[in-house]
């Protein structure tokens, strides 16, 4: 199994690092180490699930601990969530483009992500 890890850099309040100008909220980076073939399978939807689990956290891993606790009902109330966006979209989430969505620039991802889209199935899985 691969390990995700991640570090965080926070940016001082006020100031915007790429122009030094002033910004209205403060950011953080968030560097995050995932298998290649988890970057080529996410979806571009972003479903706010906060106000069913009722959890106002931005921090991901705190989010998907608290849904694991809830109820049945509730996680099958999120499925259907889910569920319901496939339909609207045609019956498939849209997948993240790491290039183009991501503003990246790096000519390796982009070829390592290709290789990973001609495959049917992660190649570890055996």
């Amino acid at each position: 199994m691969v390990q995700s890890a991640f570090s965080t850099v926070d940016i001082p309040d006020g100031m915007d690092e790429e122009n030094c100008a002033e910004r209205a909220t403060p950011s953080t980076i968030r560097l995050i180490s995932v298998p290649l073939i988890c970057l080529a399978d996410l979806s571009s939807v972003c479903l706010n699930v906060t106000n069913i689990v009722d959890c106002n956290s931005n921090k991901g891993d705190l989010l998907a601990k608290k849904i694991s606790r809830q109820p049945e009902s509730v996680r099958r109330h999120l499925w259907e969530g889910i569920q319901r966006a496939k339909e609207k979209l045609g019956g498939s989430l849209p997948l993240l483009d790491p290039i183009k969505d991501m503003n990246n620039k790096d000519k390796r991802l982009k070829e390592c992500t290709e290789v990973c889209y001609d495959y049917p199935f992660p190649t570890h899985v055996k």
